[in-house]
């Protein structure tokens, strides 16, 4: 910060502090004629000396501190209901909780509707239990309208609190936190809000009468999410794992250095599934009973290659895995690709012998490896996720859409019967959790 220069008499701030009381007073009682006038300009000193020495007068006060009411405890403002003189508990101050939303929503479209895709972080920061009763997701607007609401079971699945067990999930105790997440589905992009908001509905602590609180509006990404093309060739595609709200990659919240992401919000886990239906043929367990095995993996876009990890050992089906897990061989052999403007995709758990080194250009539907079974992997399969910074796990997976996919439907089992209902085309959609997908 530029402090300009000041004369030398003002300079050179005056300490008073361990000055006998009686000398500050002498210090500022002469007045012009050199005469003093003791109990006037004592009284002056001292005022002076309260506002230029910060902790003076509260030094001064140490011994007999006013009575406010409030103890100098972490509770000192009092949020939670203290009971009455009927012994009934009183209105709490403010609801306890702090709410937060690390990553607004990206509208997205998959089986033809639109969709926000988000979590409420929820902290009670009070002394007392709070329960979650019901939210509402309200669209912007003079008039907001109700796009969803969130209560009884429905509002249970949709709660997490991360490592602990609850009982009552939607309950709060003192100085906890949960995770809520959020799913919000409309049927046209032009019902897409630009904003949302969010009002809650608790019960605090022994107070008789719900509680409402209504967050501020929190703008959502409208823009096109990124089109990319697909990671594999060929039918029989099973996206395990796929974008739904109870989905393991969904709800794979990870702390890393003091931050949590959702790196695979939108990521799926594609298996080859075989022509009766199943996901190995013979006894499954080797690497090559699984028809998806040895796939080419293909470029999603144009871009650049920022990180590959090569040479880990790939695992048995069925078994622990060749290697301790750590968070840089979670994703056993993979390959991170820069697509965009902080964009990048990660392609996890390939075979050793990856084809292309970190700096290299690669072009869209180029192969980069081949499909395998290393890190974190039971099986053969192509972990792929889109993220919003150079990392496979301290990254926010972002939503994006396949260029076209087929929707696949068979009756596995039974070949010679007519399908359920007839293959789907799809443009400029992601697929969900456990459909079956066929790419040109």
């Amino acid at each position: 910060m530029f402090c300009p220069k000041s004369h030398a008499r003002a300079s050179r701030p005056v300490d008073f502090r361990g000055v006998p009381a009686s000398s500050l007073c002498t210090i500022f009682s002469n007045d012009e004629g050199g005469k003093q006038s003791p109990t006037r300009t004592c009284l002056l000193a001292f005022a002076i000396i309260t506002l230029l020495v910060p902790g003076f007068a509260l030094a001064a006060n140490a011994a007999n501190p006013p009575d406010h009411g409030l103890s100098p405890s972490n509770d000192a403002v009092p949020m939670q209901p203290d009971k009455n003189a009927s012994g009934t508990a009183n209105r709490p101050l403010t609801a306890p909780l702090d709410i937060s939303v690390p990553s607004p929503p990206w509208a997205f479209r998959a089986n033809d509707k639109w969709h926000l895709v988000y979590e409420l972080h929820i902290s009670n920061i009070g002394n007392d239990n709070c329960t979650l009763k019901q939210i509402d997701v309200l669209g912007a607007g003079s008039h907001p309208n109700v796009l969803a609401t969130l209560s009884g079971k429905e509002l249970d699945a949709a709660i997490v609190h991360p490592w602990v067990d609850v009982s009552t999930l939607a309950t709060l105790g003192p100085s906890s936190m949960a995770v809520v997440f959020m799913w919000v589905t409309v049927d046209r992009r032009e019902d897409v809000p630009v904003s949302l908001s969010h009002r809650i509905t608790m019960k605090v602590g022994d107070y008789s009468e719900d509680l409402l609180t209504t967050l501020p509006p929190m703008e959502i990404n409208r823009n096109s999410v990124p089109v990319i093309g697909p990671p594999l060739r060929g039918e029989n595609w099973g996206a395990a794992h796929g974008p739904d709200n109870n989905s393991r990659h969904r709800r794979g919240l990870l702390t890393i250095e003091g931050r949590s992401y959702i790196a695979e919000r939108y990521a799926i886990d594609w298996l080859r599934i075989t022509p009766s239906g199943d996901i190995h043929s013979g006894s499954g367990s080797e690497n090559k009973d699984y028809p998806g095995y040895g796939a080419d993996v293909l470029a999603v876009a144009d871009g650049a290659i920022t990180e590959v990890q090569d040479g880990i050992p790939e695992n048995a089906p069925g078994k622990a895995p060749s290697v301790s897990i750590t968070l840089r061989t979670i994703c056993g052999n993979y390959i991170t690709e820069r697509v965009g403007p902080n964009l990048y995709a990660s392609y996890c758990h390939l075979q050793p012998g990856i084809r292309v080194k970190q700096g290299s250009k690669v072009k869209r539907g180029q192969v980069l490896a081949l499909l395998g079974n290393s890190g974190s992997s039971d099986r053969p399969h192509l972990h792929f996720q889109l993220c919003n910074a150079d990392s496979t796990l301290a990254c926010e997976g972002v939503p994006y859409a396949f260029s076209s996919f087929t929707e696949e439907h068979r009756s596995f089992n039974s070949p010679n019967e007519a399908k359920p209902k007839q293959d789907v085309e799809h443009s400029q959609e992601i697929p969900t959790d456990e459909t079956l997908v066929g790419f040109r």
